[in-house]
């Protein structure tokens, strides 16, 4: 090529006369029309970087057309291969769901699914009775130590407890 000049005209010329050729000729191939538009951009760049080397009485339609060949192949190639991880992913996911409950026990699940009923009926009670229940239940206290550490009567413990019992029965009906 002998100057930048010429290099840019016979680049120009080439751009306009075959992009969009190019983007359908990759279309056919990778059926996605950014896609496409992208390779045959990235086609280009490779040109405008090789264009020293181009032999300028030749037509330039066939050495594009050996790039966009190339990179539409690596694209072909790359996606496959993403696909390829991403079902195996997915395969692995659904592998390790259906182990995990083949190999859960019923009374396991079972057990999990009553945790999870009873932790949301005791964020569901009010902070007062969530308390007094967890230092009966839990920490084992009694009514009158209860009453004395959050300085309430007896009774008040009592009627807190039951509260919470009636909470806790009503949303395990279908355990029970």
């Amino acid at each position: 090529m002998d100057s930048v000049g010429d290099k840019e005209s016979l680049f120009k010329e080439a751009f306009d006369e075959y992009y969009e050729r190019l983007v359908k000729f990759v279309w056919y191939y990778c059926r996605d029309w950014e896609e496409a538009k992208n390779i045959a951009q990235d086609t280009f760049v490779a040109l405008w970087q090789s264009m020293d080397k181009v032999d300028r009485d030749k037509s330039l339609f066939p050495y594009i057309l050996i790039i966009a060949k190339n990179k539409t192949f690596n694209y072909l190639k790359k996606n496959a291969v993403k696909r390829k991880y991403d079902s195996y992913l997915k395969g692995t996911e659904i592998n390790i769901a259906i182990q995990a409950i083949s190999q859960s026990s019923l009374s396991y699940t079972y057990s999990k699914e009553l945790m999870s009923v009873i932790s949301n009926s005791l964020d569901s009670m009010s902070e007062s009775v969530r308390m007094t229940f967890l230092l009966s239940r839990r920490s084992n206290f009694k009514n009158k130590e209860i009453a004395e550490m959050l300085n309430i009567s007896v009774k008040t413990v009592e009627y807190r407890i039951m509260s919470a019992l009636r909470i806790l029965k009503s949303n395990l009906q279908d355990y029970l």
